[in-house]
This record gives C-alpha cells, structure tokens and sequence, in this order.
C-alpha cells in the first residue's frame, strides 16, 4: 500500500510522515491526525498467522500476492492440506488490499471474485477503532468495505481462505478464444495515449462481445495492446455487485498515437466499448470508469447513489474521500445539460 494522505496538505508548513508498523501505531496515529502529512503504510506487508486446521491464512493488506503465494509454498509442511491457486495477468492487482478495495477476480481462472474468498478482515474506521468484520460481525459493512475502494477506512489485514490441494480450478481454453480477436496488433510510439477499459458481459456473449470489441477500436482508431479475460462466477455479492452473476470480465489496455484530437478519440471508443457492454446485458468497471457517463454508470450499478449515502453516514467528516469516491459524488450530483436548438 502506498503513503494515503489523511487529508489535503496544508501548503504553509511541512508535517511529518509517520510509518506505521502495527495496528497500536495506526491508532496512535490517528489520534494525532493534525501532527502528520500522512501515514506510511507500506511496512504493513506480512503474513500474520495461519490457522492450519480450517485453512484460514491472514495477511496484512499491504502484502504482494506473489509474497503470500511463496510464503504458502515455502511452509507447505506446515499445511498440507492448503494451497493458494492464484492466476495472475497484467490487470491482476499488486497487493491483496488492492484487490479488496477493487472485488477482482480471486484465485483461478473460473471462480467468483475475491470477496468469495474472504472469512474476515479488519479496518481502521472514521470513529478511530479498529473494526474486525466477517459475514456474521458487522456483515453490512463487511459487504461495504469489499469493493468499496477505500471510501470506509484503512485496510489492515484479511483473512483469506485458502483452497484444498486438488481442488484447483485449471485455466479455461475458452479465455484464449475469447482474446484471439483481441490481441495485440502492435502498440504505438512513447508518446501514445493510453487508457484501461474493464467490462463485463455475459458469459454466453462474450464471444460475439469481443468480435464487436475490435470493431470499435478500430473505428475509432485505437490499438488494443493488451487484453484479458476471466470468467466469474458470483456466489456471495459485495455491495456494489455488477450483474450477471455468471459473467466474463475483459480488460483492455488501449493505446492511441498521440495528436490534436488523440483524447477524444480515446474517451469515445472507451463509451462506445461500455455502451456495447451494456447493449449484452453486461456493464462497466468503476475501477477505470471516470470516462463513464452518468446513464452508463446508473445501468451498471443502480445501487451506486445507496452505496454513497452508507459511506457518508459511516465517515460524516469525509477522512477517507478519496478521488474515486470524490469523482462519482460529483457525477450523480451533476445536472443534464440541456440542449436547444437555435430556429
């Protein structure tokens, strides 16, 4: 996890960074919020303990997948029955908070997102407590905070639950079908544009979706550089839960050679590609949606202006506004431009 400001620097005067090693620290430091710039909390970045028996492996939200995968892998004899089946591309997050804050596909190639793979996690609230939530404890914000982007608190650690050895889910040969019209066709100069469409379709459309994919992209000119696709399939919703339940997510790294109408170009084709999600019966991400506008966002996620009022009511002085959060309050508060036609 990188430096998280507690809230906007005050230009007059330099505060010091405080980096925070435990979870006593990160309440000490709270309680003397007005005393730093903002909290370091890239030490928090190790496994904690694991609980052989039930398969129950809790890391500090800060830690790299490829340091939890190695360190499953290393103390195998310590647990034998447990493996950690990750299937990671390039628009896989870093850290396991990341994928928290985002509910990205978990552990292999064919299963539900990584909300389905948590018994608990532990966050630092607006009220200064640490808060340990699991499905039975304080579900309501448990179901918040998984996909939520960090608009309810500091991630401390989670607890994840680990696969039995044998039950891997093997990669699906479908997903290369899937991004065979979809592969890279070259990627332009250094000074190209770039931008990250995520979507998702329905599973049984994804095919003819990404055959129309190119289409667009091409129209408007844009290289898809890099793609990915995963199938989910959904068992137990976050808050902010896109539908369908069984469904394919594609990013797309688009790119574009940078010139005098290279950014309008970008956003249309990024429209065109969620309006063609949409016109499946899929949606958009709000991981890289800020090209979205405010009828494509209430189509995917009709529960969005629900899920603001929550966080409003959870964290009234606004400590964890973040520039997700900020974004979409600001779109579902902006009115239609109306448009008249001179005689």
């Amino acid at each position: 996890m990188h430096e998280l400001p507690l809230r906007a620097p005050t230009p007059a005067r330099r505060r010091p960074l405080i980096v925070i090693r435990s979870a006593p620290e990160l309440r000490a430091a709270w309680q003397q919020a007005g005393k730093a710039e903002a909290l370091d909390l890239r030490p928090l970045n190790r496994v904690l303990r694991l609980d052989a028996a039930r398969g129950l492996l809790e890391v500090h939200a800060g830690v790299r997948w490829d340091d939890v995968e190695a360190w499953v892998a290393t103390n195998a004899d310590a647990q034998p029955a447990w493996t950690l089946p990750t299937a990671r591309d390039w628009a896989s997050p870093d850290t396991v908070g990341e994928s928290i804050a985002t509910n990205a596909p978990g552990y292999g190639a064919s299963r539900g997102p990584v909300a389905d793979d948590v018994e608990s996690l532990s966050i630092f609230g607006a009220d200064g407590e640490l808060h340990r939530l699991s499905r039975d404890r304080e579900s309501s914000l448990f179901r918040l905070v998984l996909g939520g982007h960090g608009s309810f608190g500091l991630l401390y650690s989670v607890t994840l639950r680990l696969a039995a050895k044998g039950s891997e889910t093997p990669p699906e040969p479908a997903a290369a079908e899937l991004l065979a019209p979809l592969s890279s066709c070259g990627e332009p100069g250094s000074a190209a544009l770039r931008a990250i469409v995520s979507l998702f379709v329905p599973a049984q459309r994804a095919g003819r979706f990404s055959l129309q994919a190119l289409d667009i992209a091409d129209e408007h000119r844009v290289v898809v550089a890099r793609a990915s696709a995963r199938r989910v399939i959904e068992t137990e919703a976050s808050f902010l839960h896109p539908r369908p339940a069984d469904r394919v997510e594609f990013s797309l790294l688009l790119c574009r050679s940078a010139n005098l109408c290279a950014r309008v170009r970008m956003e249309e084709a990024c429209r065109r590609l969620a309006d063609l999600a949409l016109e499946h019966g899929g949606g958009l991400s709000l991981s890289h949606g800020t090209y979205a506008s405010r009828a494509q966002v209430d189509a995917s996620y009709p529960m969005l202006p629900a899920f603001l009022a929550e966080k409003h009511r959870h964290d009234p002085a606004g400590h964890f506004d973040n520039a997700w959060s900020r974004h979409y309050a600001q779109l579902l508060r902006r009115e239609a431009c109306a448009i008249r036609w001179a005689a």
